[in-house]
């Protein structure tokens, strides 16, 4: 059963989507993106805010984040490591810096440049999923961005 079309809270125009929101163990309180909209060429930052009961640091260690990235002209790029894989995200606890998610409070920070060289002018749409080894997921949401590139 898909979640409700709801927005996530912050500065973004992010909807949850994937297993139902209250299914989801990654509390959201907060998602902003800077700069809204994204520009090609330019530094996009993240960052989402959330905690986390009920799940193990061993299992949050293994949590894995799937990105899938669509384009209005066709095509869909997908992407999927564990989370503490994916070289733009750093995860913040307490004002400290690490990789990996743990139990309670998180900060997650991103950053990203999206060069024009390579991007389609198009409307492309974004999920982002992170899951459990044993299936349980932590969060998963959507937005779409139109984005003007030199192709």
């Amino acid at each position: 059963m898909a979640a409700e079309r709801r927005h996530l809270y912050g500065h973004n125009d992010a909807h949850y989507s994937g297993a139902p929101e209250k299914e989801q163990l990654f509390l959201i309180e907060e998602f902003d993106i800077s700069p809204r909209p994204p520009l090609a060429d330019h530094r996009l930052f993240s960052f989402l805010k959330g905690e986390i009961h009920g799940v193990s640091e061993s299992e949050l260690e293994q949590a894995v984040l799937n990105i899938t990235t669509k384009s209005s002209k066709g095509g869909t790029w997908e992407g999927s490591k564990k989370f503490a894989e994916f070289p733009q995200i750093v995860v913040r606890q307490e004002q400290q810096y690490s990789k990996n998610l743990k139990p309670g409070m998180n900060e997650v920070i991103g950053d990203i440049v999206l060069p024009s060289i390579w991007l389609p002018t198009a409307t492309y749409s974004f999920n982002m999923e992170a899951k459990l080894a044993d299936g349980r997921t932590l969060f998963c949401f959507e937005f779409e961005y139109y984005l003007e590139g030199d192709l």
